[in-house]
């Protein structure tokens, strides 16, 4: 990858990044986590990119809404740690994804959502409800 591209594909996850950042932000605030929000969330939404960078870049389609993306990179953020067994920091992330599953929830209607949004919305959605393992229908690890 040049680095054309690679500025280029980082500027395909601000958006994104952003969203993770302020509720991130918002729980430092309130006393739950520590640290540089940024960092963090950018380590989140680089993870879950990772695991499915065809999906997210538009290569398999269209390319998902920013909430769509950090929804699925705090869902999946929760799902590592329940793997890890790290209770604490699986709440807290458990916390952001609710905060930003309830914002979209308002929203739903009027954003301009199509299948792959909702597909990543609603697995988001299933770890919130406590889904966390076997979801044959994982959108990140399974064609969509």
């Amino acid at each position: 990858m040049d680095e054309s591209e690679a500025t280029f594909d980082n500027a395909d996850r601000l958006p994104a990044l952003s969203l993770v950042t302020r509720k991130l932000q918002r729980l430092i605030d309130q006393g739950f986590l520590e640290g540089a929000p940024g960092t963090l969330a950018a380590e989140l939404v680089n993870h879950a990119w990772a695991i499915r960078p065809a999906l997210f870049d538009g290569r398999e389609g269209r390319k998902p809404h920013p909430l769509a993306v950090a929804a699925i990179a705090l869902a999946e953020a929760v799902r590592l740690e329940s793997l890890r067994g790290d209770a604490p920091l699986q709440g807290i992330y458990t916390l952001a994804l609710s905060a930003l599953l309830d914002d979209i929830a308002l929203e739903r209607e009027t954003l301009p959502l199509h299948e792959i949004d909702e597909r990543l919305i609603d697995a988001a959605q299933a770890v919130r409800l406590g889904r966390l393992h076997g979801d044959r229908l994982d959108p990140l690890r399974q064609p969509t």
